[in-house]
C-alpha cells in the first residue's frame, strides 16, 4: 500500500526553498502490515509527473526511512515543484 500521506512539505503546501532540505513520509506497510523496505520518490515542475527535474529526482531508495535528503543546488528558488513518494 502507498504511504498514507506527506508530512513534509505537506500535501498542497508552499515552502520556501531556502527552508526545505528533505521529504518526510508516513510509513507504509504491505498487505501483511509489515513496513515497506524501499521507496520510490519523484520530485517535477509537473503535477503529472511527466518530466523529473534529473533523474536524482527519480529516485529509488531501498531503506525502510521515510525521509529523503534533497540534493543541493538542483531546486531553482520561486519555482513550484510536486512530490510524490509510492
Amino acid at each position: 500500500m502507498a504511504p498514507p500521506s506527506p508530512i513534509e512539505p505537506a500535501d498542497g503546501a508552499t515552502v520556501p526553498l531556502a527552508s526545505l532540505s528533505k521529504l518526510t513520509w508516513k510509513p507504509a506497510r504491505d498487505p501483511d502490515g509489515k513496513p515497506i523496505g524501499a521507496y520510490h520518490i519523484q520530485v517535477s515542475p509537473r503535477e503529472d509527473f511527466l518530466h523529473p527535474v534529473s533523474p536524482n529526482f527519480d529516485s529509488l531508495i531501498r531503506s525502510g526511512d521515510t525521509n529523503w535528503g534533497l540534493p543541493s543546488g538542483w531546486l531553482v528558488p520561486g519555482r513550484i515543484y510536486y512530490w510524490r513518494v509510492r
